[in-house]
């Protein structure tokens, strides 16, 4: 009797445990299902944070790369304003190579060397070439041409093409440079 009791609540209750397992079947793939958007949405933080990592470097290396284009042409338009005319003539740089020279103590034989005209980029300029001897005390040649290279008064587009120094405690100084101007 109890095997037909057993029997009969089984088959009372196998519909309602079908449901059961059926419910917890789609409960579970439900839990996985959530699991996985989970696990993405992870996953895609991490990536993410990689992405934005990246992104703010390329924007400071653009935001470096846009201030250093205006500190260039900043520099640029100094320089272009410091090209002399091209009515500037020998004697005008004779004349400020003379002034560095008194102020150093030191002698010099200029000559001028010749003119040409050189194409820099859509700009056509007059370059001036010179050779200068300066001979004095050793303090007097270095100081000369540190005053070459920093004063430059009237000739900031002053190039040394080469020079040549002999000095102990007094010696030579032997030098070329190109004045560049507008062309006229």
């Amino acid at each position: 009797m109890g095997e037909a009791v057993l029997e009969r609540v089984s088959e009372i209750l196998a519909p309602y445990l079908r449901l059961q397992m059926v419910a917890l079947a789609v409960a579970g793939l439900f839990v996985v299902f959530y699991l996985l958007i989970g696990a993405g949405w992870f996953l895609s933080q991490s990536s993410q944070s990689g992405l934005r990592t990246q992104i703010d470097q390329q924007r400071s290396i653009v935001n470096r790369a846009e201030a250093r284009g205006e500190q260039v042409a900043g520099e640029y338009d100094r320089i272009a304003e410091a090209i002399p005319p091209a009515s500037l003539r020998e004697t005008d740089v004779f004349q400020d190579i003379l002034a560095i020279a008194e102020r150093n103590d030191v002698s010099i034989t200029t000559s001028f060397t010749g003119e040409d005209e050189e194409q820099l980029g859509s700009k056509t300029y007059r370059a001036l070439t010179f050779q200068a001897s300066v001979s004095g005390l050793r303090q007097g040649i270095l100081g000369f041409l540190l005053d070459m290279d920093e004063t430059q008064e009237l000739i900031e587009t002053l190039i040394v093409n080469s020079a040549s120094i002999s000095a102990l405690a007094s010696g030579t100084l032997t030098m070329e440079f190109t004045v560049y101007t507008h062309a006229s």
